[in-house]
């Protein structure tokens, strides 16, 4: 049927700023506790002093490592301060648990990654951090947007960031947000590897159909409107090649000594990739999982790494699980887990670079560069950051 977008401005008075703390001196002194660069000492201290000044908060990382290290090196620089990691390779009771710490205010904050981007009820966040630049105006507009949800409230975030290319690159993307400049949605039509998926599923559901009938069905779905018979009648013969599917004239039917374990064992899109469990030796607890990369490559006794945000040694590991114990150790491995980086919009790029010509530009003239600078949510140290890069 015919559909109209209205737009219905509400606006909710959001507020993002892109910070770049500061070293002083008391950073030197906690850069060499924890064995740290003094300018993550910094970064540590900002973030405390916004945790305390607010009644809980959210901070988003880009990954699952960088998570587990923020989090971890939290709890090192404040043991006081109840801080947890939040993310899909921990395991769901571990997950449930810091959520309800959250809201319960038993913690006061839990540094997360796009886990906590949807609409997961997790209380009163009057603050998000978001660690790193956010790569994406819609992903930033989204993590904002979990703070100040009641009526008389506006959400508020703080860019945290970390050398020069993220300080513009954060405010570029934070000044887009305030904007309602937010990046298109693409939807990737026809994907092939789904239709093979789904061509599988109709044989065995209907035991024996049609070649024409699937395509008619196929094409029912809006992705593939405008799916073209070459490309339908190219999967059909790779299923066939491959075991999956038969052909009798114009009718397809199964392989059942095959498709059941392809249809069955392929239900996902996201990469399979072989995960061992990390359970507590004392209590059988399940702390979350560890990719068979990292297991294989780190997992011997002894070794100290960080999950949850905190350090455990390995005692043991067995066909599908690694027994550890919680230890005191703050300097323990990041685990690595399979996934991708989060792409940067081209429109941001663009803008990145404009303004550094408009910086070079100013420069070359001896005219003042922070003008280029002016429309952008940034506090000194992010705007003299930003000049310097280019000088």
């Amino acid at each position: 049927k015919e559909v109209k977008v209205v737009y219905v401005p509400m606006p909710r008075g959001m507020e993002i700023r892109v910070e770049v703390p500061r070293p002083v001196k008391e950073d030197e002194v906690e850069a060499a506790k924890l064995k740290v660069p003094v300018e993550v000492a910094a970064r540590l201290r900002r973030l405390v002093e916004l945790l305390e000044a607010h009644h809980s908060a959210l901070v988003f990382t880009n990954t699952r490592e960088a998570a587990e290290l923020l989090a971890s090196r939290l709890k090192a620089a404040r043991p006081d301060l109840s801080v947890e990691a939040h993310h899909g390779s921990l395991s769901k009771e571990a997950r449930v648990e810091a959520e309800a710490g959250l809201k319960e205010g038993e913690v006061k904050a839990l540094v997360c990654t796009s886990s906590l981007e949807l609409g997961i009820d997790v209380g009163h966040v009057d603050l998000v951090i978001q660690y790193m630049s956010p790569r994406q105006v819609t992903r930033l507009v989204q993590r904002v947007g979990r703070s100040g949800h009641r009526a008389w409230e506006a959400p508020r975030g703080v860019v945290l960031a970390l050398v020069a290319d993220d300080v513009l690159e954060s405010s570029v993307i934070a000044s887009k947000a305030l904007r309602e400049e937010l990046e298109d949605v693409e939807v990737h039509e026809r994907p092939l590897d789904v239709l093979a998926h789904q061509l599988v599923g109709i044989a065995l559901d209907k035991r024996r159909v049609g070649l024409e009938e699937a395509y008619e069905l196929v094409k029912r779905s809006w992705f593939y409107r405008e799916l073209p018979w070459e490309d339908y009648e190219a999967v059909v013969g790779y299923l066939e090649e491959r075991g999956f599917l038969k052909r009798k004239g114009t009718w397809l039917a199964p392989r059942p000594d095959r498709a059941w374990a392809y249809y069955f064992e392929n239900v996902s899109m996201i990469p399979d990739a072989r995960r061992y469990t990390v359970v507590e030796i004392a209590s059988r607890r399940r702390i979350g999982e560890l990719d068979e990369e990292f297991v294989a490559v780190h997992g011997r006794p002894g070794l100290v790494f960080i999950l949850a945000g905190r350090p455990w040694r390995i005692v043991g590991v067995g066909e599908e699980e690694v027994l550890v114990e919680e230890v005191g150790d703050v300097a323990g491995a990041i685990p690595s887990w399979v996934g991708e980086l989060i792409p940067v919009p081209f429109e941001v790029a663009r803008k990145v670079g404009r303004i550094r010509r408009l910086i070079a530009e100013a420069l070359s003239k001896g005219l003042d560069p922070s003008s280029a600078l002016d429309e952008l949510p940034m506090d000194e140290e992010a705007r003299r950051r930003a000049v310097e890069l280019v000088r």
